[in-house]
């Protein structure tokens, strides 16, 4: 015969099912923090067991005046996935955008508060922008890519513009940049090496107060002064890529986006390395062969939004 003493009795009961999930908390405009929550039953734990709950796994834990715990085997998978991802991370500063993320992961809930809500339903809601008058030449859907674009950036968020050839891709971007508040810092177009002309005619017909600078080997990033726009052939932004170590841009746009769909060529790592606050991609074929060709734009775009490739794959 066994006797039980104390809470040890709690352990005729048996084994509870802890239920897991992820509280975002807002943490300033673009920012936020992701932090464990466990419940058992309708209670939430306390904070101070979180640490022991996690290496869990499979396992069973005893918890004081609650008895044997073992976590919902339905989330040990999804579990141990976000274990290996947030410790990536530094978990002060998981961008917003995270909250829509692909992470492929049937069992992962995600609880975000008011702002979030908030934010990710605006999301859905483009406001239109107030456009210079100068651009009246911009056709109606011209205008409203525009609007959505730069919606998107307020909201900490990049874009995809992916069109047709000779419907405007090329003079939506330049709207944007052109009806943008002023920065310290330039703007990037990154681009084939055919289209860099197209680039500079555009701006010449179109934005002639925008200042242009060509990158090559005897005009670089090291001889920017003030606002202007640099246009890179994709080539010469290879070949600069240690200057990219140092320069910091407003918006970033990758031309002809598909370019980098390959994510172990080098041109892509150096399209990687761009720091900006916005980014931009345009291409007229964002899936040329599968969605996988998708996935490298969108590591440039959003980081971590489609997950890893592996994850994207299955």
């Amino acid at each position: 015969k066994i006797s039980y003493h104390g809470e040890a009795s709690l352990i005729k009961g048996g084994s509870k099912e802890i239920n897991w999930e992820i509280e975002a908390h807002s943490q300033g405009s673009a920012e936020m923090l992701l932090m464990d929550r466990f419940h058992l039953g309708s209670s939430k734990l306390d904070n101070v067991w979180n640490k022991k709950i996690s290496k869990i796994g499979t396992g069973t834990l005893f918890l004081p005046k609650r008895g044997l715990v073992r976590l919902n085997r339905e989330q040990v998978d999804d579990f141990e996935w976000w274990k290996q991802n947030r410790g990536q991370k530094n978990e002060t500063a998981w961008p917003r955008y995270m909250l829509f993320s692909l992470f492929a992961r049937k069992y992962l809930r995600t609880r975000a508060d008011g702002k979030l809500n908030e934010w990710q339903s605006s999301i859905r809601k483009i406001r239109p922008s107030k456009l210079n008058s100068k651009l009246s030449f911009l056709r109606e859907y011209q205008l409203e890519g525009v609007s959505r674009l730069q919606w998107l950036h307020k909201l900490g968020c990049h874009g995809l513009l992916a069109d047709e050839m000779g419907l405007g891709k090329t003079v939506q971007a330049l709207a944007i940049i052109h009806s943008s508040q002023k920065s310290e810092y330039p703007d990037l177009v990154v681009c084939p090496a055919s289209v860099v002309p197209v680039w500079v005619q555009e701006v010449e017909t179109h934005f002639p107060d925008i200042s242009v600078q060509v990158l090559k080997h005897d005009n670089t990033f090291k001889n920017s002064t003030g606002e202007c726009l640099w246009i890179a052939s994709y080539t010469q932004l290879r070949r600069h890529k240690s200057l990219l170590e140092k320069a910091k841009f407003r918006y970033a746009i990758l031309d002809e986006a598909q370019m980098i769909k390959n994510p172990q060529a080098k041109v892509t790592q150096a399209c990687l390395s761009i720091e900006a606050k916005h980014r931009l991609a345009l291409s007229g074929t964002p899936i040329e062969n599968s969605a996988l060709d998708a996935w490298t734009i969108f590591r440039y775009l959003m980081p971590g939004l489609l997950g890893g490739k592996k994850e994207l794959e299955k």
